[in-house]
């Protein structure tokens, strides 16, 4: 079994099986609904509910990738620091990063997370990590995000396809479409 956040983007696409109940697949679609927007804060916004909802079910792989294309989107400090702090509690959860001052007591504070100057990362380990996901898409932050997106919205049933899903199908967004109750 491949330890925490270190599957291929392959591998995920045939292993990782989200529960999705009503609840969830309600904000999917909101979220897909902001993610497909033409307008750039609508649209960024929808970026972070995908980081959220890959890393939230069970993907941290996805979410450090579509949290890598946020950066690129971020106009401020704090949407910057929101996707660095997607990013680092996957580096953190790997051991890429620490907390350089931990606190006595209960741990973390969850504010520190988008704090860069509280954290130490292995930068070698985590751009040689972040390339080696971002391969399978050409280095690509754009593309890697869409089908991270693309998957979570067929798990959650918002996207219909009449190919099986394997890396390939998923990586090809003409093969898939909204399902007829979604676009209802």
């Amino acid at each position: 079994m491949t330890t925490w956040a270190q599957r291929s983007v392959p591998e995920i696409v045939t292993s990782w099986r989200p529960r999705y109940d009503e609840k969830w697949r309600n904000w999917i679609r909101e979220s897909y609904g902001r993610y497909a927007s033409t307008d750039d804060a609508t649209h960024c916004h929808g970026v972070r509910d995908f980081a959220i909802i890959a890393g939230d079910s069970g993907a941290p792989e996805l979410c450090a990738l579509i949290a890598l294309y946020g950066l690129t989107l971020a106009k401020t400090e704090n949407e910057r620091n929101g996707f660095d702090s997607h990013i680092r509690i996957v580096t953190v959860g790997m051991g890429m990063e620490y907390y350089v001052n931990p606190p006595s007591g209960l741990g973390v504070p969850p504010g520190d997370y988008h704090e860069r100057e509280k954290w130490h990362l292995d930068r070698p380990a985590w751009v040689a990590w972040r390339e080696h996901k971002l391969q399978d898409f050409g280095g690509d932050r754009k593309s890697a995000a869409e089908a991270s997106v693309r998957l979570a919205c067929i798990h959650a049933g918002i996207l219909v396809g009449d190919a099986e899903l394997t890396f390939e199908s998923l990586c090809d967004p003409l093969l898939w479409r909204q399902s007829k109750q979604q676009s209802e």
